[in-house]
């Protein structure tokens, strides 16, 4: 494990989750570490009781401070182990983990189109939208992100995947 004791682990909790990035709670034989973790990067944060963690990484999470998380979780244990529990969460996104209600990260092939329903990532409502034949800059994408904040982002609901939306009909009822 990087930054860590070499000691085989025991346990994984996972201890909070926002927009993708999880945290988590690591047990050795002897040791226990809180680590972040996405897709593409993990990092350990230190001991769970001793090592302060990073104030941005705990505000990130909702908690004011390392401490005010110990507050609330003063044993790993209370946690359940994600070891013996593990089974594919439909509560999360499958390609960007965001969780329920949350927005999907800009270019998830998941995310539904607030003007034609379809999938965000493939329709011609982005063009449409910033009335530009391509998008090729920074500020074009930060153009049609304003456009699509406005219009109204469609949160990840539980059942969403790459398929999704089965039917037109079916989402614009749900408005």
């Amino acid at each position: 494990m990087p930054e860590a004791r070499e000691e085989p682990v025991t346990r994984i909790v996972l201890a909070g989750m926002r927009q993708g990035v999880f945290l988590l709670g690591v047990s050795t034989g002897l040791h226990e570490y809180i680590y972040y973790a996405t897709e593409d990067d993990a990092g350990c944060l230190g001991e769970y009781l001793e090592d302060a963690a990073d104030p941005e990484i705990m505000e990130y999470f909702g908690y004011a401070s390392k401490e005010s998380f110990l507050q609330l979780h003063p044993r790993m244990a209370d946690f359940a182990d994600l070891s013996k529990k593990w089974k594919v969460n439909t509560a999360l996104c499958p390609v960007c983990a965001v969780g329920v209600g949350e927005y999907h990260h800009l270019g998830c092939p998941v995310e539904i189109c607030p003007w034609c329903f379809g999938q965000l990532s493939r329709c011609n409502c982005r063009f449409d939208q910033s009335q530009k034949e391509e998008i090729t800059s920074d500020e074009d994408l930060e153009l049609f992100e304003t456009q699509l904040e406005q219009k109204g982002r469609i949160c990840f609901e539980e059942g969403q995947g790459p398929l999704y939306p089965a039917a037109e009909d079916e989402v614009r009822s749900k408005e």
